[in-house]
């Protein structure tokens, strides 16, 4: 029986290691014998060896696979040179936020890689070291437990659950760097805040391309310009979301660390950090769920997914492939952040009409369960992986 080895690890958020137990069931669905091993801190050449040895007792000749989200060890795994070219075995990397995060990884991927990313516009950098490069957004998740569409249960109008920081703190903290860095990062920001379709990535990518030699700038820690733009209009446009919600009289409940420190606090259902298994249950216990992703223009996160298979109506800002994955005000509703007050009238109007609000969730719900979840992302990865000639 062919087999498939997926690795765990230590990652900025533990979630993702939950991804490793959701797909693995659907590769095992479809008749693999699955191997998990879970890497933890190195605190010792040592130890380092001894997790690769046990990693590549799990390698066998009937090895389809070994599957890292984010890679994680993939440039470990390459260290052992002899015994990696020896078994022959390929990788298959999942990122599951933008490449540029992951650069030191992607740029050390080989042809003998695949590597999958969860929005188009990530693609770009990848395929400047791999051409084996795809397409494929998160899957969802779902709580173990279930509570129905239309149960008393599902009490909490509007639930957001994500990270809160303060985006003029995080714009004045630019002040230190230098004045040629802080002036690119400006016209970068006015470009990532005004365009629809453009990925921040992409626009990095192109200035920095335009003004310097790429893999150079990228060395020297121009990945630090990214993340740090990144972060300020995430927070922006939490800011955004959250005060036009409270400008309409409506109340967030805010799960996540830092929403005790947003300016208008008092107006909020501040609740604090929770587990990943706790967000899924609020998902069932929510009549919608708010999602904040303004990085992904052309993807899908787990959280718009899973917010849908647990029954609540997802509430997401607009993205070019979620327009032609869903039905909008039938299957999801969008929000714009250039008209608000529109996008959350229409909130107001399903949070007041109980049975539009159950068939929204409903359709939703089936359309995930149909196409995002985690085992159809295992399905889609085998597919390709059978598809194409390495």
């Amino acid at each position: 029986m062919k087999n498939i080895v997926l690795l765990k690890g230590k990652f900025q958020y533990d979630v993702v290691n939950r991804f490793i137990d959701y797909i693995e069931k659907g590769f095992y669905k479809l008749g693999y014998e699955t191997r998990i091993i879970e890497f933890s801190n190195f605190d010792s050449e040592e130890k380092k060896n001894e997790y690769i040895y046990k990693l590549l007792t799990f390698i066998d000749n009937d090895t389809q696979f070994v599957f890292l989200f984010n890679l994680i060890m993939n440039n470990v795994l390459k260290g052992f040179t002899k015994i990696y070219d020896k078994l022959n075995f390929l990788t298959v990397g999942f990122l599951v936020d933008s490449t540029i995060l992951h650069y030191d990884r992607v740029k050390n991927i080989s042809d003998k890689d695949v590597l999958f990313c969860m929005d188009e516009n990530h693609i770009d950098i990848a395929k400047l070291y791999t051409k084996n490069v795809y397409f494929s957004p998160h899957g969802g998740c779902e709580a173990r437990t279930k509570i129905s569409i239309d149960s008393c249960k599902r009490n909490k109008p509007i639930v957001f659950a994500g990270t809160y920081e303060n985006s003029n703190e995080i714009f004045n903290d630019w002040k230190y760097y230098d004045e040629t860095t802080r002036k690119n990062m400006l016209e970068i920001l006015e470009l990532g805040m005004s365009s629809k379709e453009l990925y921040l990535e992409n626009i990095v990518i192109d200035f920095l391309k335009s003004r310097f030699e790429f893999e150079d700038m990228m060395e020297s820690g121009g990945y630090q310009i990214f993340t740090e733009i990144d972060r300020y209009i995430r927070m922006k446009r939490r800011e955004d979301i959250i005060n036009s919600l409270i400008n309409k009289g409506l109340k967030v409940e805010c799960y996540g660390k830092g929403w005790e420190n947003f300016g208008l606090a008092d107006k909020l259902d501040v609740k604090g950090s929770v587990s990943f298994s706790y967000i899924l249950h609020l998902m069932q216990k929510s009549k919608v769920f708010l999602d904040c992703t303004p990085s992904y223009k052309k993807g899908g996160h787990e959280r718009i997914f899973s917010s849908m298979l647990n029954g609540s109506v997802c509430f997401t800002d607009r993205n070019i492939y979620l327009g032609k994955e869903f039905k909008e005000n039938k299957e999801i509703l969008f929000y714009d952040y250039d008209n608000l007050n529109e996008s959350i009238d229409r909130l107001i109007d399903i949070l007041d009409n109980d049975s539009k609000r159950i068939e929204i969730a409903q359709d939703g719900q089936k359309k995930a369960l149909e196409n995002h979840t985690w085992e159809n992302r295992a399905k889609f990865i085998v597919d390709k992986i059978n598809e194409i000639k390495l």
